[in-house]
């Protein structure tokens, strides 16, 4: 569990992670503590991501009653998360220079703050909250399409991924639970709340990559440092995949 000079804690331990799974059957991935905090934290997002795009009109009307003003922001809500695609090159960014764990974090950071936005008691100000909700959308997938084939590999690929969204989805269920409860209240106060907490914990997984997945951050390429010397870089490459490897 040492560190290694100028790079991130228990490398030795990450590195055998990544062989146990990369390559490795279907039960072995799924059963990986790999996937299975993976598949949680998408689970969280995905879950409550759903059930805000369900529940907006019913959200907004807790700030205003003019239906004007509704349909307005209802408006600019499908255009801020259709214009989510502008945020990809900085995603691209952030992965290919910091590595998958600061991309969960930013993408956990974005969650956390349209979490919030939806707190704030004013209607004109869930702009700010479409904003946070869309770069996280587009952050969340991202990494999930380049961490899985990264972390498995390609021969499992397509099943990884369904069961992490099948489990995602079969969670947004308690989403008519949730919206029939909080319509009875006459507040969605409670429940985002519940949202926001959740959303914290799920800072658990950015943490989880960096400890114990050091081998995910940026490695030497052509020849360059970055994140460790150059053995200890090498130590962190994911078998045979190009993401962090010191091809040119």
């Amino acid at each position: 569990d040492s560190e290694g000079e100028g790079g991130p804690p228990s490398s030795k331990r990450g590195a055998v992670l990544s062989q146990a799974v990369h390559g490795g059957t279907l039960f072995q991935q799924m059963s990986s503590i790999q996937y299975v905090a993976f598949t949680a934290w998408f689970t969280v997002g995905a879950a409550w991501g759903n059930f805000y795009i369900g529940s907006l009109n019913s959200q907004l009307g807790q700030f205003t009653d003019n239906a004007e003003t509704i349909g307005t922001l209802v408006v600019a809500f499908n255009a801020i998360v259709a214009a989510g695609v502008v945020v990809n090159p900085a995603v691209g960014w952030v992965m290919d220079k910091y590595g998958f764990p600061a991309t969960a974090a930013a993408s956990t950071l974005l969650s956390v703050v349209y979490g919030a936005g939806c707190l704030i008691d004013s209607a004109w100000m869930q702009i700010v909250t479409f904003c946070a909700y869309s770069a996280w959308r587009a952050f969340l997938f991202a990494f999930t399409f380049a961490y899985l084939p990264a972390t498995f590999g390609f021969e499992n690929f397509g099943i990884l991924v369904g069961v992490a969204f099948l489990i995602g989805g079969l969670t947004g269920l308690v989403q008519p639970v949730l919206s029939n409860q909080a319509i009875r209240d006459k507040s969605f106060t409670v429940v985002n709340l519940v949202q926001l907490g959740m959303l914290l914990v799920s800072a658990l997984y950015p943490v989880f990559l960096w400890r114990w997945q050091g081998h995910m951050a940026p490695v030497a390429r052509a020849g360059g440092k970055r994140g460790g010397d150059d053995d200890e870089a090498k130590s962190f490459k994911l078998s045979e995949t190009d993401y962090g490897t010191d091809k040119p």
